[in-house]
């Protein structure tokens, strides 16, 4: 979630739609962090509402999803995805539209910080936030990240994806089992038949070689 976007002045330089760094400066961490507080409010003020995170992309935002986790007393979820864990702002080149979503791919040392919120538990599970469209609205051509369409296509990479950037950093693929399948069907409330490999339980298996 996030609040309402910025507009940058561009008129001064004619090439800044295709920066990367001008689209960033349009959905600033504080605007997510707001929205996540008002969340947060509504789980505090409703003693029966559950609620959940979706596309966490600010690393700043976790000590005070932590706190009202723990305070939640399990009403409170929260999801990031792939891109966020495997890009970083400083690496998606000028006029790359195929990497813009919502909320957007933050710097490298956030990337980390949202690994370490999966590694605490603080985010329960990463989710594909997969979002294709015509190629016409990627505005490939004139690569303006301000009018091209914010959402990446990544479910047919997001496991290879995830592993590599997992792998590198020490978590085994249990580790991925559990944040890209226990985890929503946690969420879901479908424990009893799917999400991990046990008697009784959906046997919905893939082979897959992770080198």
């Amino acid at each position: 979630a996030e609040m309402e976007a910025l507009q940058p002045d561009i008129t001064a330089d004619p090439n800044a739609s295709r920066r990367f760094a001008t689209f960033l400066a349009t959905r600033p961490p504080l605007f997510e962090r707001r929205a996540i507080e008002a969340l947060v409010g509504l789980v505090e003020e409703i003693p029966s509402l559950r609620a959940h995170v979706v596309h966490l992309s600010d690393a700043g935002s976790l000590q005070l999803l932590r706190q009202a986790k723990r305070a939640s007393g399990g009403r409170l979820s929260v999801e990031t995805c792939p891109h966020y864990l495997v890009f970083s702002a400083e690496e998606v080149p000028d006029g790359e539209t195929r990497l813009k979503c919502l909320p957007p791919i933050r710097g490298a040392a956030n990337r980390e910080g949202l690994w370490e919120g999966l590694s605490d538990g603080t985010v329960d599970l990463i989710a594909s936030d997969h979002s294709p469209c015509a190629p016409e609205l990627r505005a490939l051509s004139s690569g303006d990240f301000l009018t091209a369409w914010a959402g990446i296509s990544g479910l047919q990479s997001s496991l290879q994806a995830t592993w590599t950037a997992a792998a590198s950093r020490g978590w085994s693929l249990t580790n991925l089992s559990h944040w890209w399948s226990e985890g929503p069907s946690t969420l879901a409330g479908l424990t009893a038949r799917k999400g991990r490999i046990a008697a009784g339980v959906g046997a919905d298996l893939g082979v897959w070689s992770p080198e």
